[in-house]
């Protein structure tokens, strides 16, 4: 019987190729861990079910590289533990209030029934201490690695409902079972943080399993009080405060193509407390700007050569003197005395931005 792949390198190759970007050895060895490789190495070309699990595959290393990205991109929220808490007059300024609200919050959700419960079922010796969480998690990923880890779509009968386990209430009828309506597939991801990690973690859970239990929890106390999953799922296994600062910031690294460098044109993205002043967004903007830029390209491109590149650029199959005539006619207020002049220009703004790419 003849293979279309004879090791999980060549796997791992087609995907990124058919995704047209690289996947992280963390996020591969997570599709390894549960068995979505293993599926596609052992089938026949031929086979129905080929097709069906490469797919799926794709779409589930596509999201959960999805999500890595983005936790590196935004980072992690602080949390205030028992063992780095500091009295309250020990605190920035800009510390404070984020933390007598994370307090308040953080008691609310403590008598939270699905969180007591939970608690109560999976923690009675007592929370674990921040150390603890990864190795914690980590021992109920391997206990529940043969679950599937796909979440799908459903639209239920008029009566029924998902309880706190995820099970359907009422019990669906056969008939009922084969008239439901499933779009896409998509996995089931528990995102949390560990000390000295600026970045979210991420676990890939089982279906109806003790950490997808866990991520129903965080995603609900993320979404009621700003939280993010992370912290969440840090506060429910801990009790840390988490804590949401009154400006956050992040940059959006796109890529063009596969292997390439992100877009120049990276975005800065500010999430701001309706408390905060002008003055304080500034300079969470200034900040966030040199640390993705180098000082010699804080200087934004003139429009002239802006539009230059873009000219260019938009015209791929054109000579270069061709291209020369065509802006003189176009643009005389910005015209260069040669081909070579214009060129020269392009190339060098070129490079620049290109530099800036790589500094993202």
């Amino acid at each position: 019987m003849e293979w279309k792949f004879k090791s999980e390198q060549q796997v791992r190759k087609s995907v990124e190729k058919d995704l047209r970007r690289r996947l992280d050895d963390y996020v591969w060895q997570k599709l390894v861990e549960k068995s979505y490789v293993k599926q596609v190495l052992f089938l026949p070309p031929s086979s129905s079910d080929f097709s069906a699990s490469y797919e799926i595959l794709k779409e589930t290393a596509k999201n959960l590289q999805d999500a890595f990205d983005a936790g590196r991109q935004q980072g992690v929220d602080p949390v205030v533990t028992e063992d780095n808490k500091n009295p309250l007059s020990d605190l920035l300024p800009h510390q404070v209030a984020p933390y007598i609200w994370g307090t308040r919050y953080a008691k609310e959700a403590a008598n939270d029934p699905l969180v007591r419960r939970f608690r109560e079922e999976y923690l009675s010796d007592g929370l674990l201490s921040w150390s603890e969480v990864d190795s914690w998690i980590k021992e109920y990923e391997n206990r529940e690695k043969d679950l599937p880890s796909d979440l799908a779509t459903i639209v239920l009968p008029p009566g029924h409902v998902i309880n706190e386990k995820g099970q359907i209430e009422p019990p669906l009828s056969q008939e009922e079972c084969e008239s439901l309506t499933v779009r896409g597939d998509k996995a089931m991801l528990l995102e949390y943080s560990i000390p000295g990690k600026n970045h979210v973690q991420i676990s890939l859970v089982g279906a109806g399993g003790v950490l997808d239990r866990l991520r129903h929890i965080s995603h609900s106390l993320a979404a009621r009080y700003g939280w993010q999953e992370a912290q969440a799922t840090v506060f429910v296994l801990t009790g840390a405060v988490p804590l949401v600062p009154p400006i956050k910031a992040w940059v959006n690294r796109k890529y063009v193509q596969w292997g390439g460098p992100p877009r120049s044109g990276a975005r800065i993205h500010l999430d701001v407390d309706v408390t905060v002043g002008g003055e304080a967004v500034r300079a969470a903007y200034i900040e966030a700007r040199r640390q993705v830029l180098d000082k010699r390209h804080m200087k934004p491109s003139t429009t002239r050569v802006a539009t230059l590149v873009y000219f260019v650029e938009s015209r791929p199959g054109m000579s270069w003197k061709d291209r020369w005539e065509e802006w003189n006619r176009e643009y005389p207020a910005w015209s260069y005395k040669s081909e070579v002049s214009m060129r020269q220009v392009y190339h060098r703004e070129k490079e620049k931005l290109e530099e800036i790419s790589h500094a993202i």
